[in-house]
């Protein structure tokens, strides 16, 4: 992995204050380490005039961006499950085995209806989302603005397909990246479908101000030969947190 430092200017605060901010940062596949938070890098790339895809691993974040740019178009899949555990109900558990076989064939039955039910649901669900972002792409089109579209890991690929290779045009910002490694203890496959999805996409800049430890980017195939940008900003601009140890043999102390 190739590292690069970046001088920040002393007069920069927000990244939108970086008046000759090279662009071309966001073009072909990157990692961009911003070094501290609430620099305002998303901002920036929801503000200006590159057509972007902000991916997020939380709707909350995605939310509250949508809430400040409301020329975003924020992409809701209700259908996203979450982190769940699945037990057993042993209340059908019963000593007659003739009984016990009818219930389970009864309920992998009821199964069988729920996912056909769940599968129409989620079929009508992300025709909707497409169908809306095809009319919000039009509406930046007729108004000759960048489209701003916010989504979830999780649902990028919906995106994609209605782009098409128009994609090309697009900016995707993988906001937090780090949490790509965090949330594959718990939804796996979600998560390397998401990494095997962006490598087809054209540019891609994964940002984060805590990105993972290098050492492991690099035993990667999909991050070890990536340019690595690492923002430097000037003593002035850090506040550094003072930290005063205390020893106790008692912890409630």
């Amino acid at each position: 992995m190739k590292k690069i430092e970046i001088e920040v200017p002393y007069n920069v605060r927000y990244i939108s204050e970086w008046e000759d901010f090279n662009t071309n940062l966001l073009s072909g596949h990157s990692i961009i380490n911003k070094t501290i938070t609430g620099c305002g890098f998303t901002h920036y790339c929801l503000t200006n005039n590159i057509p972007t895809i902000l991916c997020s691993p939380r709707k909350f974040l995605l939310e509250n961006k949508n809430e400040q740019l409301p020329h975003t178009y924020l992409v809701i899949n209700s259908n996203e499950k979450g982190l769940s555990i699945d037990g057993d109900d042993l209340s059908t558990k019963v000593s007659n085995s003739v009984v016990k076989n009818i219930k389970e064939q009864v309920k992998e039955l009821k199964k069988e209806a729920e996912g056909l039910n769940e599968k129409a649901e989620n079929f009508s669900n992300i025709k909707l989302i497409q169908d809306n972002l095809r009319s919000y792409i039009f509406k930046c089109q007729v108004s000759n603005i960048a489209p701003k579209i916010l989504v979830t890991y999780d649902s990028l690929g919906y995106i994609l397909s209605v782009l098409g290779e128009t994609i090309r045009y697009y900016s995707i910002i993988v906001d937090e990246f780090q949490n790509i490694f965090m949330d594959a203890s718990f939804k796996p496959n979600v998560e390397l479908n998401f990494v095997n999805t962006l490598q087809d996409c054209p540019n891609v800049t994964y940002l984060s101000a805590t990105p993972y430890i290098e050492e492991y980017l690099n035993e990667l195939d999909e991050f070890k030969d990536l340019p690595y940008y690492e923002f430097k900003w000037h003593p002035d601009r850090l506040q550094k947190i003072k930290t005063d140890f205390r020893k106790s043999n008692q912890i409630n102390k």
